[in-house]
């Protein structure tokens, strides 16, 4: 598992960069482009048949809300994604900890976005996010 990236970014996509680790390039799909040159990234690795994706944040709250994110039935990685580069965490944390959906919904990716905020909102009347959203504030 890679659980951390750090060097230089030598290209950059809408949603990803690609750091170059001593010779090795990592595509890391992030939730906003960092403004340096030089980056650490904190990742979670996801690891399918199809396909092998890092997911990189700058900080470690970003990343415990991401891994949050995902434990929730019908978000998956890119919808967490999508709700991280909307927000800060602790903004997010307190959407979800009242049961705001419409903070988490934006007009870009907003059929992905409604889909992930309606699955948070259920699975916050189920006792399941309320508490685990709290750790990250």
């Amino acid at each position: 598992m890679i659980a951390y990236v750090s060097g230089e970014v030598v290209a950059r996509g809408t949603d990803h960069v690609v750091v170059d680790v001593r010779g090795v390039g990592y595509k890391v799909f992030v939730p906003r482009q960092p403004s340096a040159d030089t980056v650490a990234l904190h990742t979670h690795h996801v690891v399918r048949d199809d396909a092998q994706q890092l997911f990189g944040f700058e900080t470690r709250d970003e990343l415990a809300l991401f891994e949050l994110l995902i434990t929730v039935s019908g978000v998956g990685p890119k919808a967490g994604l999508s709700l991280l580069s909307v927000s800060s965490p602790s903004a997010i944390a307190v959407a979800i900890a009242s049961g705001d959906a419409a903070a988490l919904a934006r007009p870009a990716s907003e059929r992905r976005r409604r889909s992930a905020s309606s699955s948070i909102s259920k699975a916050r009347s189920r006792g399941r996010v309320r508490s685990a959203s709290r750790r990250v504030c």
